[in-house]
């Protein structure tokens, strides 16, 4: 989760865009109300009750309870056969003999057309480090303070809910959707690798992975998107999403980390797209808190997703580009 922290001008060329522009006084509005949505969700997970999202706690729970809530606003079915949407696994923390239970929640949409047996997972982790354990950048004082996680990666989940509310009200022919929302991330993307392990779909079907990880502190209209060489079509797709967004586009290039959800899936040859909006000095800090957040520009990266996967949906299946070293 630290790619991209300082960002540099970059021209790109980008092809022509298929997608009609609505006015603009409209396209503000929604926009607007996208960004207050997404402000309210990680007020929501960012706030004492939720405990700072760490492993064992009840404000994980609560999490989990909120985000499986909103997917089934959103019209997704339960990605699970009881229909609770939660995959549940179990962890023994480091120093501990006692499991504890961690669960992903998991919606789908499911998909129609020739494409519709091959899937694209949309994924962002819920979990964050509670009350600051060994991983915690604080020292001193706030070292056991509470570690709101707004940023990271309360904004990551807001995008992903806003994703599904607006796949779930204007599903297109094309491709299966899973939205996944991690747990165990900050432990070693326990749950991502818990589900390559575990597959609702099978993974030969599985044509990309998109990984919103730190998306809550857009700057200078810029955000990352690592992973663009996994996929022999992303760069075309990328170009053709990203003509009329506000946003510049940082791209990665031949690298990307392994340190999110991603990372479980690139090991497994399937394409990737990771996106995050940077790092910055109050990452697993107390001070990653809810008013630092850019939600307008949350709303930026939502709308450039929403016809990045539009192209997705419906485009020849993206070939697997391993890194070059």
């Amino acid at each position: 989760m630290k790619i991209f922290p300082n960002y540099t001008c970059l021209c790109f060329a980008v092809a022509l865009s298929s997608f009609i522009s609505q006015p603009i006084a409209a396209q503000s509005s929604v926009r607007h109300d996208a960004a207050e949505r997404m402000r309210k969700t990680v007020n929501a997970l960012s706030s004492s009750d939720m405990e700072g999202r760490a492993p064992g706690t009840s404000g994980l729970e609560a999490s989990s309870e909120l985000i499986r809530s909103e997917f089934h606003k959103a019209g997704l079915k339960s990605g699970v056969p009881d229909g609770s949407f939660w995959q549940n696994f179990a962890y023994i923390p480091a120093g501990s003999s006692k499991e504890t239970q961690l669960r992903n929640v998991i919606g789908i949409l499911e998909g129609s057309g020739p494409h519709s047996q091959e899937t694209i997972i949309l994924g962002a982790h819920y979990d964050h480090l509670g009350l600051g354990p060994a991983s915690s950048a604080a020292q001193g004082s706030q070292e056991h303070s509470l570690y709101p996680g707004a940023d990271d990666n309360a904004s990551g989940v807001a995008v992903l809910l806003e994703l599904a509310r607006h796949f779930g009200m204007n599903f297109p022919t094309g491709r299966r959707m899973v939205f996944i929302a991690f747990s165990g991330e900050e432990e070693g993307t326990l749950g991502s690798r818990y589900y390559v392990a575990h597959p609702v779909f099978p993974l030969l079907d599985t044509i990309a992975m998109i990984n919103f990880d730190m998306v809550g502190r857009v700057r200078e209209k810029t955000v990352g998107i690592a992973g663009d060489k996994s996929g022999d079509s992303f760069d075309a797709i990328l170009d053709q999403a990203g003509a009329n967004s506000p946003l510049k586009l940082f791209r990665g290039g031949d690298e990307y980390p392994d340190d999110s959800d991603h990372a479980p899936f690139a090991k497994a040859r399937i394409p990737i797209l990771y996106v995050c909006s940077g790092s910055h000095d109050d990452r697993h800090r107390p001070s990653d808190t809810p008013e630092k957040i850019n939600a307008e520009g949350m709303a930026d990266i939502a709308e450039l997703m929403e016809n990045t996967i539009d192209l997705l949906l419906t485009s020849v299946r993206p070939h697997f580009v391993p890194r070059s070293s």
